[in-house]
Parts: structure tokens; sequence; C-alpha cells
């Protein structure tokens, strides 16, 4: 495989993972709603936390993360978290005004950081599928490969963030206060299905 086929290779195999329906989705259509370039910030928020795991496992890490009892740890945490969060955008609606309801009460950097870090199965996509990218990355050196990689599949996240804030940004003048509020719930009702998901696979790993 020659380098240019390799970044296509990339670019499929990161914007299938992305565009797969979960938490940070929620958040970036929210987030379009304040701005169609939020995607921006969100996808710096989830590069902040992606880039050291990237070289974590790239110095040898996933022998660690593999350790029986971290994978349930993070499903727990992070399904605990995912709960709380979710939760919270339904105690918003009834201590806010209208004008200052949000589905979280964070900036779209901060949500980038926290709903890549709680999401377990993005720290299982990188050492499943990520890993197997990584490990080819020896064939072009460490600036194309390993560099190379990252970037690319960075903007693969960011052009996908970017199209959904659009999106949501443009759709939240046709539908309403009303509509939008509706949108917000079906977000957090995202979430907190996926932090009980979470939470259930963690206790059925402690448990087996």
């Amino acid at each position: 495989m020659n380098l240019l086929a390799f970044y296509g290779f990339i670019t499929v195999i990161s914007l299938s993972g992305v565009m797969s329906p979960g938490p940070l989705t929620a958040f970036l259509i929210a987030r379009g709603r304040q701005s169609p370039w939020a995607g921006i910030w969100v996808t710096l928020g989830h590069a902040l936390a992606e880039v050291p795991l990237i070289i974590a496992l790239y110095a040898g890490l996933q022998p660690f993360i593999e350790i029986q009892g971290i994978r349930e740890g993070v499903s727990l945490l992070g399904g605990g978290v995912l709960i709380y969060l979710g939760s919270g955008v339904f105690r918003s609606f009834r201590a806010a005004a209208p004008e200052q309801k949000s589905v979280l009460q964070c900036n779209s950097l901060t949500g980038g950081i926290l709903l890549t870090l709680l999401n377990p199965y993005w720290i299982l996509w990188w050492l499943t599928i990520g890993a197997s990218l990584i490990a080819r990355t020896s064939e072009f050196g460490w600036l194309a490969g390993l560099v190379g990689m990252t970037v690319v599949h960075l903007l693969a996240d960011a052009a996908w963030a970017v199209f959904v804030t659009w999106s949501s940004n443009q759709g939240s003048r046709m539908i309403g206060e009303t509509g939008w509020m509706r949108i917000e719930q079906g977000c957090a009702w995202v979430m907190l299905g996926f932090g009980v998901f979470f939470v259930y696979d963690g206790l059925m790993g402690v448990l087996a």
C-alpha cells in the first residue's frame, strides 16, 4: 500500500467511526445552534484528548489498557458521567429560562474533551481499529506515517463535525424554540441511553 492509498484508507475508516451516532454527535447538534463552526472547537477538544492516546499507543500503552478490569472500570466511569450529564439537561430545563437552556453547561472545547474521554467505545476503537492503523504507520516512518495518520484522521473528524454543526445551525432557524427544545431533549436521551448501556456493559464484565 502506498502512502496516498494509506491516507485514503484512514479517511474512510475514520469517517465510519465518527459518523456513528453517539454522545459527541448529540453534543455537536446542540452546539450547532450557537454557531455553524462550533464543530471546529469540538474537534479541537476531541484532538486534545485523542492525540495523547495515539502517542501512548504508539509508545506501547496498549498492553496496560488490556489488563483485566480496566475496560470494565472505564465503561462504568464513562457511563456514570454520561448519565449525570444527560440528566443535567433536564435539570437545566427546569431551572433556567428558555433562552439560557443548553444541552451541557460547558463550552464546545470542553465538551469535545469530556465527551471523548468519557466514551468507553472511543478507547476500544483505538485499541482495535486504531491500533492496527498505528501499526501500519511503521511502513512510512513516524512523520509521514504516525503524524500523517493523525492529521488525516483529525481532518476527517473535523469535516464531519462542521457538517453536523452547520446543518444543525441552518435547521434551527426553521424549527423554532419549541422544536429546538425537543431536539435538545432528544440529545439528552441519547446521552442517557449510552450512559445506561456503558454502565450495563461494565457491570456484565465485572460479574462475568
